[in-house]
């Protein structure tokens, strides 16, 4: 049966350069989320951030805040990528 890994640390990196990299549907495909959204996912979804540990890179949790919502869209692009429906772009992630 075949299997993919799935990677956190890539997926949450592609995720957010998505996010960064165009707010303007004028400029192409967005990251868009419904104007009524909760401060809930808002807060969940600036829950982590990158530090560098020696000499990688890690996600660590910021506090005790939840990061269900950062964990769920992160694997929503991870299947994205699996199917082929996003990663074509020249996507710069640093």
């Amino acid at each position: 049966m075949p299997y993919a890994l799935l990677e956190q640390f890539k997926c949450k990196r592609y995720l957010l350069a998505r996010i960064r990299r165009n707010q303007n549907p004028e400029n192409g495909a967005t990251w868009e989320v419904p104007t009524d959204i909760s401060e809930d996912y808002l807060k969940q979804m600036e829950s982590e951030h990158r530090i560098k540990k020696g000499n990688s890179w890690i996600w660590e949790q910021i506090g005790n805040r939840p990061n269900h919502y950062l964990d769920c869209e992160a694997m929503n692009c991870a299947g994205a990528l699996m199917l082929k429906i996003i990663g074509n772009e020249n996507l710069k992630v640093e």
